[in-house]
C-alpha cells in the first residue's frame, strides 16, 4: 500500500496493490452487521410477541362484551395493526441480512386488497388527525378485491408513500388512489 498527499496536502491518495485485507475486513463487517441486525430484531420481537396476543385477546373480549364500545375496539385494532407493522419492520431489517446472504424470498399469496388498504389507512389515520390533514381514499371499481402478490411488501410500500406524503404536507389533504390497469 502506498499513500501520497495531493491537492495542496488536503487529500490523501492511497494505492493498494493487494486488496485481500480490505476484502476480509468487508466480509467481517457484513458478518458483524448481520449479527447486530439479528440481535436487535430478536430483542424487539420479544415484547411484541407478548403485545400482539394481548391486543388480540382484548379485541375478542371487547367484541364479546354486551357493553361493547366501538371506539375502544377501533383503538385496539389500530394498536394491533401498528404492532403488527412494527413486527414487519423488524422482519425488514432482517431482510437486509437475507439479501446479503442470498436467502431473500418474496412470499406471494392471495389476499384482500381493499382490506389491506383499509388496515394501512386505519394505522395512518391517527397521524393524519395529529397534523389536521384529511385522508381521501379512492379505490377504483376496476381494482380487484383479491390479488396475488406479496401483501407485506405492498403494505410496506403504502406505509412509506403515505409516511412521505405526511412528512411533506403541512395543510389540506392527501389522496391515496388505487386503480387497476389490465395492460400492465
Amino acid at each position: 500500500m502506498k499513500s501520497q498527499l495531493i491537492n495542496r496536502e488536503t487529500q490523501i491518495l492511497i494505492i493498494c496493490s493487494d486488496i485481500t485485507g480490505i476484502k476480509e475486513a468487508e466480509i467481517e463487517m457484513q458478518k458483524m452487521r448481520a449479527a447486530f441486525f439479528s440481535s436487535v430484531a430478536h430483542e424487539l420481537r420479544t415484547p411484541l410477541n407478548s403485545v400482539i396476543p394481548i391486543l388480540n385477546l382484548i379485541k375478542q373480549k371487547l367484541q364479546q362484551n354486551p357493553l361493547f364500545n366501538e371506539e375502544i375496539l377501533n383503538l385496539v385494532k389500530i394498536a394491533l395493526c401498528s404492532a403488527t407493522h412494527l413486527q414487519n419492520v423488524i422482519e425488514d431489517a432482517l431482510d437486509i441480512t437475507r439479501l446479503e446472504n442470498g436467502n431473500f424470498v418474496v412470499y406471494k399469496d392471495f389476499f384482500n386488497l381493499r382490506q389491506m388498504i383499509a388496515e394501512v389507512c386505519d394505522v395512518m389515520r391517527f397521524q393524519f388527525e395529529q397534523k389536521r390533514l384529511a385522508l381521501n381514499l379512492i379505490v377504483s371499481e376496476r381494482a380487484p378485491q383479491i390479488i396475488y402478490s406479496d401483501a407485506k411488501r405492498l403494505k410496506q410500500i403504502l406505509f412509506n408513500l403515505m409516511g412521505n406524503a405526511l412528512k411533506f404536507t403541512t395543510r389540506g389533504s392527501i389522496a391515496l388512489s388505487v386503480d387497476f390497469d389490465q395492460d400492465l
